[in-house]
């Protein structure tokens, strides 16, 4: 469980999700099928970054603050 950031080249969040399994969570941005403004996000993603959090609670508390 944890919250993961994509970030664009001048390491800017440009998208904060959660997910119980990061590593498929992201991967499967990668394979869905995208619309334009998904494409346009996904051109832009340099870096991931995310952190692990131990309670579902506090990670969708995480993921609304940031």
């Amino acid at each position: 469980m944890g919250v993961y950031h994509f970030l664009n080249d001048k390491h800017e969040i440009i998208y904060i999700g959660k997910s119980i399994n990061i590593k498929n969570r992201v991967k499967s941005h990668f394979k869905a099928k995208a619309s334009s403004k998904r494409k346009m996000m996904m051109k832009q993603i340099h870096d991931v970054s995310y952190y692990l959090i131990d309670s579902e609670l506090l990670a969708l508390i995480t993921e609304a603050i940031e």
